[in-house]
């Protein structure tokens, strides 16, 4: 699949987030495990949902992806951190120049996307600058057909 790659500029924004480590292959399970958890705290926090849920990728090894799933907030709001609360985290997706592709279709071959993305970044001489990100703009929820399914690939770049 061609992408057409664009930089736009963020701005940063309030989330809500877990941290986890799991194998690559179990991603989707974790993402469907841990979401309900972190969309729980927004609300009991009425802190707003302000657009897609995400994954945000820090390390990738053959044996396991560090990753952040998480929802951006309306507005900065405590995690649930106690002894015995979910391990949601308050955080940020900082303010960047980010270069961005669209992906449509199925989840398997967002790899794709992201190799666009960096080799983007090599062709027109920019540096990436911190964890690259998937905001899952539509979903199974919404259909079942994954040609419909939209994906939104992000990769901060130094400025």
């Amino acid at each position: 699949m061609p992408y057409r790659v664009e930089i736009i500029e963020t701005s940063k924004k309030p989330t809500l987030v877990r941290r986890c480590t799991t194998p690559a292959a179990e991603i989707g399970a974790c993402f469907l495990a841990e979401l309900p958890r972190v969309l729980d705290v927004a609300l009991a926090r009425s802190a707003g949902i302000a657009g897609p849920p995400f994954i945000r990728y820090f390390a990738v090894t053959d044996d396991a992806c560090d990753i952040e799933i998480g929802l951006p907030v309306a507005q900065a709001v405590d995690g649930d951190t106690s002894p015995g609360g979910t391990g949601v985290l308050a955080g940020e997706l900082p303010a960047a120049a980010i270069a961005r592709t669209i992906h449509v279709g199925d989840y398997a071959r967002l790899g794709e996307a992201h190799e666009a993305l960096r080799a983007w970044a090599v062709a027109n001489g920019r540096t990436p600058s911190g964890a690259i990100q998937e905001h899952y703009v539509s979903d199974p929820s919404e259909g079942d057909d994954p040609a419909h399914w939209r994906t939104e690939v992000c990769l901060p770049m130094a400025r």
